[in-house]
């Protein structure tokens, strides 16, 4: 195997299940395990470019740990791609640090399919990941 074909198995994702965050009050929480800046594709994998620039859109992929489980094989990782509005919200709690635990739920859905979700982030230092349980959504944001 070349270097490169190692290099793109490193660049496809190290499992989870996708976070699909589409209408108000969806949401995921978990520990921030890991992410990377990639380009952002369509349901078809082709690279979604930008209409002026013709430059690779770019999504802020994160891994989250989280308590979800939706069968025995279910590790609890969960995919979240952080879209442009997505990316906005999680601008307004920087800097994103590994091992706190991020929630991110959308507040309002996309007024057409050309256009996006708003979104909110929270997150929080979690001191003793084995002593202290993480705070559920509903904790973190309430009532949307």
């Amino acid at each position: 195997m070349s270097l490169d074909q190692i290099n793109e198995e490193l660049s496809k994702p190290r499992g989870g299940k996708w976070a699909k965050l589409l209408s108000p009050g969806d949401r995921v929480v978990g520990i921030l395990v890991d992410g990377e800046k990639v380009n952002r594709t369509d349901p078809e994998g082709n690279v979604v470019v930008g209409k002026k620039s013709g430059e690779p859109r770019k999504v802020f992929r994160l891994w989250l740990q989280t308590d979800e489980r939706a069968d025995g094989d279910d590790d609890g990782v969960r995919i979240f791609d952080a879209n442009e509005s997505a990316q906005r919200a999680l601008a307004a709690i920087q800097p994103l640090q590994p091992g706190w635990q991020l929630a991110v739920a959308v507040t309002a859905a996309a007024p057409s399919k050309f256009e996006q979700c708003t979104y909110v982030a929270q997150q929080k230092k979690v001191v003793e990941v084995a002593a202290t349980p993480a705070a559920s959504a509903d904790d973190i944001f309430g009532d949307l």
